[in-house]
């Protein structure tokens, strides 16, 4: 087994983001194209392949800019998110987390324009 390897291996995709990786969310359509996001911002790239890298298709912008509707449009989730998970049997729809907050949202195949479907809620974590 080897690694962890360098995170300066996707240089070519990362270059925009200095901060490090916070959360990664691959489109709906295309498994191929991932969303990095660190920190309030974001790139979209197309994957190498079985290799590190890839290519920025869109960004480094804001997540206030490239997802006004949803991560930009919540105040809590405009200066970062923790992790995203995609739902289960809705295949453009995806859980977002930051902090102790949570949104529903949708991406659009191709044009991957954002929708809000569930407002910002808490998590009650602990609670039985």
């Amino acid at each position: 087994m080897e690694g962890p390897d360098p995170v300066e291996d996707w240089d070519d995709v990362l270059q925009g983001l200095p901060g490090g990786i916070d959360a990664v969310m691959t489109a709906p359509d295309d498994l191929n194209q991932v969303w990095f996001f660190s920190g309030s911002r974001y790139v979209r790239a197309e994957l190498a392949g079985s290799t590190p890298g890839g290519t920025v298709q869109a960004g480094p912008n804001s997540l206030a800019k490239g997802w006004p509707y949803t991560l930009g449009g919540v105040s809590e989730f405009g200066e970062g998110i923790d992790a995203v998970m995609p739902l289960r049997g809705e295949r453009n729809s995806y859980w977002v987390f930051s902090g102790t907050k949570y949104i529903k949202v949708e991406a659009e195949d191709k044009t991957y324009a954002d929708t809000l479907l569930n407002g910002s809620r808490t998590l009650r974590i602990g609670r039985t």
